[in-house]
């Protein structure tokens, strides 16, 4: 699946799950623009180009895009990896949860990606270009946290990340629904838990937790970065040009339970 003479911008590239896409992309032939807060050296191709941008900053997301393209050009992929949220995250569960907490995430997080998307949609139109518009998304926009998984753990069941990716997948439904006459896809892919750090701090997840959610999954084991770049890289080529509106499910059988 090559993607010579494509253009992709992913926003979060500098991210556990942004920096392994970037690398696969620009592996396979891609332009790869990262678009993310701060630089970090963790691309394997010297040719990837970085461009600050805050996703949050929701009132001037079409302005920093139309800067953006004007220097690289418009995208034929659009990737969002990102993960905004305020400083309290972590402390967004049921029992600390406050309303400013609710309000602040819902606009940095749902709303950023569904403002980010729509204008993203719009330029290619505007630019005859068939592009393909990828939204990272999780299994708990499908299903419930299962809060026993959580006990005794480093972690807590979120309300409001739940909240955020069950919209998500709706909004990708609809952006598909409008623009597909144009030739743009948008497609959600639904990842399962993935080892790392937890977000919000430099914290690793507990060994506890690891067993826990590896028990619950077919293959009894998380997820690695690269299950889920290889489906970004499926998304991003022609391979998949009768694909939209839908949610691939990278989560090694979690949901089939």
């Amino acid at each position: 699946m090559k993607l010579k003479k494509k253009i992709a911008y992913v926003v979060g590239g500098n991210g556990l799950l942004g920096a392994e896409i970037v690398n696969k992309l620009s592996f396979n032939g891609a332009k790869v623009i990262v678009l993310d807060i701060k630089f970090n050296n963790l691309y394997k191709n010297n040719t990837v180009k970085f461009e600050k941008f805050d996703i949050s900053k929701i009132n001037i997301i079409e302005k920093n895009l139309k800067k953006i393209i004007g220097k690289y050009g418009c995208p034929d992929i659009f990737i969002n990896a990102s993960y905004p949220r305020s400083k309290l995250w972590r402390k967004s569960n049921y029992k600390n949860l406050t309303v400013s907490e609710l309000n602040k995430n819902v606009a940095m997080h749902l709303n950023s990606f569904i403002w980010s998307a729509m204008k993203i949609s719009e330029i290619m139109k505007a630019s005859k270009k068939k592009g393909s518009i990828i939204i990272i998304n999780s299994i708990y926009g499908v299903l419930g946290q299962n809060k026993n998984m959580y006990k005794k753990t480093n972690i807590q069941p979120n309300p409001v990340y739940a909240a955020i990716k069950g919209g998500l997948i709706t909004f990708v439904k609809n952006l598909s629904s409008f623009y597909g006459e144009f030739g743009i896809r948008a497609n959600s892919i639904i990842c399962g838990g993935v080892r790392g750090h937890i977000a919000g701090t430099k914290d690793t997840l507990s060994k506890k937790f690891i067993k826990k959610y590896s028990s619950n999954t077919l293959l009894n084991r998380m997820g690695e970065p690269k299950d889920i770049s290889s489906a970004v890289l499926y998304l991003s080529s022609d391979d998949s040009s009768y694909v939209t509106g839908t949610e691939l499910i990278i989560d090694g059988g979690y949901t089939t339970i």
